[in-house]
């Protein structure tokens, strides 16, 4: 997708965890993604290292990471719907 989007020259990292199977571990994304620093699509960084980008400690946890409505971006840059949008909201 990043190659279609014309991202080949940058590395993508997938956030994804899978559980143990028969001979195959399990695979913790937190242990997969590298030790950062991570940007979006348009290069604003989302988060300086795991620890911030989990809020491993009290104070990272307060201050937060980067990523929000404004920073959370497809491949494309384009934004990604959130809670209340539209499209992903179902009110009965």
């Amino acid at each position: 997708m990043a190659t279609a989007a014309g991202g080949s020259s940058k590395t993508w990292r997938a956030y994804l965890s899978s559980q143990a199977a028969t001979n195959e571990p399990a695979v913790n994304a937190r242990d997969r993604i590298g030790r950062g620093p991570w940007y979006n699509s348009k290069g604003i960084r989302v988060a300086d290292d795991v620890g911030e980008l989990h809020g491993d400690t009290l104070d990272q946890a307060r201050l937060g990471n980067n990523i929000n409505l404004a920073t959370a971006l497809t491949e494309k840059g384009e934004r990604l719907g959130g809670v209340f949008d539209k499209q992903n909201c179902t009110i009965s």
